[in-house]
């Protein structure tokens, strides 16, 4: 539980260096990452929860797409430990996942599960992926309750996270659905 919590203060760290300031076509392109908004979605003026670095929102449901990209050359790991080495960025994205969740989540029901390699490169090109549904916690201000973040991963690239906000999960799975693809790693690096 030591090392979670842990892992909970290197997020806020890496959060709390998010991008607004950085253009994010430049962070885009410094994740080595490519963004599609699919038919149906535009980009949002709306600002959400603070960590995004871009909302998508659906144009025709109750839908809202919060997209977080860390590049791992961005990444700062405050680790003092005389006895072993500070962690590699490679090597933490489950842990900064579960972390995410977690803070995300009310404290309800969070259920969690990784694609399967296959699928995480097909679908974002990732060499890691994996989903966590939940119930949003208010204090992070989403416009909808239910909640489901993805998190992909590519060794040497970046992480990034989706984060679906919505209000009806049988109304928003074909746009989840269609969604999915919405970020994901550029086949040039």
């Amino acid at each position: 539980m030591h090392l979670l919590r842990w892992f909970g203060y290197v997020w806020m760290v890496i959060a709390c260096a998010h991008a607004s300031a950085v253009d994010f076509d430049n962070l885009l392109q410094e994740a080595h990452m490519e963004l599609h908004a699919p038919a149906g979605f535009q980009a949002s003026k709306k600002e959400t929860a603070g960590l995004c670095n871009k909302v998508i929102e659906a144009t025709q449901s109750q839908l809202q797409v919060c997209v977080i990209v860390r590049p791992l050359a961005r990444m700062i790991i405050d680790y003092e430990d005389p006895h072993s080495s500070a962690p590699d960025p490679n090597q933490i994205y489950p842990l900064l996942f579960t972390s995410l969740s977690q803070s995300l989540s009310d404290g309800s029901a969070l259920h969690s599960a990784e694609y399967p390699s296959d699928l995480a490169a097909k679908l974002f090109r990732a060499h890691w992926a994996s989903a966590a549904a939940m119930t949003l916690n208010p204090e992070w201000a989403f416009p909808y309750p239910n909640g489901l973040m993805i998190g992909i991963h590519r060794d040497g690239s970046a992480d990034a996270y989706l984060i679906f906000s919505y209000a009806d999960h049988e109304t928003a799975k074909t746009d989840i659905q269609n969604a999915l693809p919405l970020i994901r790693f550029s086949t040039a690096h």
